[in-house]
């Protein structure tokens, strides 16, 4: 388990052993099975999420202010987290990807919501239209193509489909802008 195709392995396992043939992986699903809990919190600019495990408690947060796409990797690579090293606490710091506990958090995260397996039998679908892959594992274009590039699947993703890509973040964010605004707004009228 401490080598990438080891952290790969035991996600394909963890897969079978809850009955996924293909995605989009159902994390609440994960979470329940491993009796984790989940939570949403503003971690701040750099901070993606953490795992915390002590004793009965197994808590993995995510940052509220990422998109759904970065909050469902997150989690992939805390679950990684919880299967492949046993400390307490870990916290993913974002632009700090650089050392083995990373490495297999990201190795197990990729192949449990976009499996190797799954998508060099769609290859071809993949060339096509590589944003349709990327959303069915409801995961980002820029994540499906960063894992197709590790397994040896240099499909690059077209500028235009990139562009989509992008707009749907843009329209997320304006979205998530408003409702925090609303909310905002309503605390000050009832303070």
């Amino acid at each position: 388990l401490r080598t990438p195709e080891g952290a790969r392995s035991l996600a394909r396992y963890h897969l079978r052993e809850l009955g996924v043939t293909k995605p989009p992986v159902d994390l609440k699903y994960v979470l329940f099975h491993w009796n984790i809990e989940y939570d949403e919190k503003d971690l701040g600019e750099r901070i993606s999420g953490f795992l915390v495990r002590d004793g009965l408690l197994r808590l993995i947060c995510v940052n509220n202010r990422h998109t759904p796409f970065r909050k469902r990797m997150t989690i992939a690579h805390e679950v990684g987290h919880f299967h492949l090293d046993t400390a307490e606490f870990h916290c993913r710091i974002t632009g700090k990807e650089d050392d083995l506990q990373e490495e297999l958090a990201f190795q197990y995260a990729h192949e449990l919501l976009i499996p190797s397996d799954w998508l060099r039998a769609n290859k071809e679908r993949w060339q096509r239209n590589p944003v349709e892959v990327a959303y069915e594992c409801q995961v980002s274009p820029i994540a499906c193509e960063r894992w197709a590039r590790a397994l040896g699947l240099p499909l690059p993703i077209e500028y235009e489909l990139m562009s989509k890509h992008e707009d749907i973040i843009d329209k997320w964010e304006r979205k998530r802008v408003r409702a925090n605004g609303r909310h905002s707004k309503i605390g000050r009228k009832e303070g």
